[in-house]
């Protein structure tokens, strides 16, 4: 396969994505720096969009590695949820 080429040791792509493979160049460390900044300060709900395969998931996962454990993540992953189930499905995740 392309791993002797690459020199890789594992699937560089899953469906999970792998922190420790977190690349910050083309601003996506700048991106979670002002996500983790909009966060700590209090500034809300934040809401991450962008094509298939831009780096939400990775930047989601980064959040939760990288925010401190006293910050209580929801990660809703469906698309779909309608305006009005967005604070069921907040209750649901936090177990309220």
């Amino acid at each position: 396969m392309y791993y002797d080429y690459f020199g890789l040791n594992q699937p560089p792509f899953k469906i999970t994505p792998d922190t420790s493979l977190f690349f910050p160049g083309g601003n996506r460390g700048a991106i979670l720096e002002a996500l983790i900044y909009a966060i700590v300060n209090g500034e809300g709900i934040v809401k991450v969009v962008g094509e298939v395969g831009t780096g939400k998931t990775m930047l989601s996962r980064m959040l939760e590695h990288d925010l401190d454990d006293s910050i209580e993540i929801v990660y809703l992953a469906n698309p779909s949820i309608s305006p009005d189930q967005i604070p069921h499905a907040i209750d649901f995740e936090l177990h309220l």
